[in-house]
């Protein structure tokens, strides 16, 4: 059985080396169960474990050619399906968490937004499009890797030809300079927060 899966992933290597989207279908087919059954280990939600999948497949296609894998396929979609319940997970609970604060200092419901909330998010917003870019190339590139396409320190080190020890000290500089630079956006955001 081991060996008919390591054929099989040889040839979706092939299929997805060559740019043939039959490369899909077949990783789907052969993998698709049993990914979704690991996701469902940590995401019990029906419909988030399926989205949750889908996007993992959907990107293997997107990211082919900088992808570095190997044999056996099994083994990095389980991984790579972990890192992205995990990111799902945490981001599930910070927006209720976030939904929890607002919906509290708001008078349990009665959410009557600033006038001016609006010109304060596009400010941010430019501020930490303008801080993005004071960052050095490497550590930029690195950062929006990490935080914008979900990849891991591996991936992004597997791309850049680089240790993962690089990626982390590039990481590392990434957000200290945007807390230098964002710094009193961010108290001002957390007094926000607290008044």
């Amino acid at each position: 059985m081991i060996d008919e899966h390591n054929d099989t992933d040889d040839l979706i290597l092939n299929l997805l080396a060559a740019d043939d989207t039959a490369a899909c279908s077949l990783l789907y087919k052969c993998h698709n169960k049993a990914v979704y059954d690991y996701v469902k280990d940590f995401i019990p939600d029906h419909d988030a474990a399926k989205d949750i999948v889908q996007e993992l497949f959907t990107a293997i296609w997107i990211k082919r050619h900088s992808l570095n894998l190997v044999l056996p396929l099994r083994k990095y979609l389980f991984r790579a399906a972990h890192n992205k319940a995990i990111n799902y997970d945490r981001d599930r609970r910070t927006r209720h968490r976030l939904m929890g604060e607002i919906v509290n200092r708001s008078g349990h419901g009665r959410v009557a937004p600033p006038a001016d909330t609006d010109l304060e998010a596009r400010e941010l917003a430019d501020q930490i499009k303008e801080a993005l870019a004071r960052l050095p190339m490497h550590a930029r590139k690195t950062f929006l890797m990490s935080r914008k396409q979900g990849m891991t320190y591996k991936e992004i080190a597997d791309h850049f030809h680089v240790t993962e020890k690089a990626v982390e000290k590039n990481m590392s500089k990434a957000l200290s300079l945007l807390r230098q630079y964002l710094g009193i956006y961010i108290k001002i955001l957390l007094i926000g927060l607290i008044e």
